[in-house]
């Protein structure tokens, strides 16, 4: 009977020694209806203790899924913000801190914040530099409108490097295309300044001659 309550209360340890005991006494005495009954209650005992590890070991082998898991998402953080791929690497840490929490595991929820702390000022600045470019393009392009060349592809050229910097590739490849324009209207400026100074120069040449063969004939 003590075995029973144990049994039924979730004591199985406990109650597989209750029936123990009274399976020697049943056999001691001759007992054999009690035997039989202790027998029954230690099988109980065995199968309920034989459920209660596996359950144990499925709990554990899920938890250790989870973990796994859970490394495997921070570790993807981690690799996406060395990339520079901030959108990825939040993603990645906001998964792995929600399975940190379903763990009860707060040390390491601990670090995951900490590092969606840091990636959070390393978006800030990543937003402050994309401002900081796209101010220098609309500079470039006010100026350039204005024909003030130089100072356009100056600000193109800091446009550029800023875009660089945020591997905006698509957005390099625009400043210097509008670079190699500037260049191009430059050095037709150029040639075409060269070209009527080299006509002034033949002019007062020719002028000078003239002068001079007016004079001879005189």
């Amino acid at each position: 009977e003590n075995g029973d309550i144990l049994l039924d209360a979730g004591m199985y340890e406990r109650a597989r020694e209750r029936f123990i005991e009274a399976k020697k006494e049943a056999r001691d005495s001759g007992y054999e209806e009690g035997k039989v009954q202790a027998e029954a209650g230690l099988l109980k005992a065995d199968e309920a203790l034989k459920e209660g590890e596996a359950a144990l070991k499925s709990e554990a082998e899920d938890k250790a899924g989870k973990q796994m898991l859970g490394n495997t998402s921070a570790a993807s953080g981690d690799t996406a913000l060395n990339d520079k791929d901030y959108n990825l690497a939040k993603t990645n840490y906001e998964t792995a801190k929600e399975i940190y929490e379903g763990l009860g595991d707060s040390e390491k929820v601990k670090e995951i914040e900490d590092k969606l702390k840091t990636l959070e000022t390393k978006i800030k600045e990543k937003d402050d530099i994309k401002t900081k470019a796209l101010e220098y393009e609309t500079a470039g392009n006010n100026s350039d409108v204005a024909k003030d060349y130089k100072l356009a592809k100056e600000n193109f050229d800091y446009a550029r490097r800023l875009y660089r910097n945020l591997d905006m590739e698509v957005k390099v490849i625009e400043m210097d295309k509008k670079i190699e324009d500037i260049d191009k209207i430059l050095k037709a400026e150029e040639e075409s300044k060269e070209k009527e100074a080299q006509l002034s120069t033949q002019s007062t040449t020719q002028s000078v001659e003239n002068i001079q063969s007016s004079e001879g004939e005189s």
